[in-house]
């Protein structure tokens, strides 16, 4: 099962939306994207708050980027999430991806 969450701005304008994956064995949060001209004013918490009602769990498997990771820092202190595994070019080569909450697999 998946599922998108859109935000959209008064002129109907996606400006965040969050992918998630939602199996028996996984619970992911897949991408969490919010337009640069919309950061810092609450917007990815509230898609974060809807991803965690549709994954049923605030812990999910969420994974970054080594050169994405400083922007999604805040949220991961917020949330108490834990670094589990460090995977290296698994969706970018030369590019280590952060996991927390749990495991990706490794093929």
């Amino acid at each position: 099962n998946r599922n998108i969450i859109f935000i959209k701005n008064d002129n109907d304008e996606i400006v965040g939306f969050s992918s998630l994956k939602k199996e028996k064995d996984e619970k992911k949060i897949c991408t969490l994207y919010v337009k640069d001209s919309y950061r810092e004013i609450g917007i990815g918490e509230i898609l974060l708050e809807e991803s965690f009602k549709y994954l049923e769990t605030d812990k999910p498997l969420v994974t970054f980027s080594e050169d994405n990771y400083p922007l999604y820092e805040k949220i991961i202190k917020k949330y108490d999430w834990r670094l589990t595994q460090r995977v290296k070019d698994k969706y970018k080569i030369g590019k280590e991806e952060h996991c927390f909450n749990g495991y990706l697999n490794k093929n």
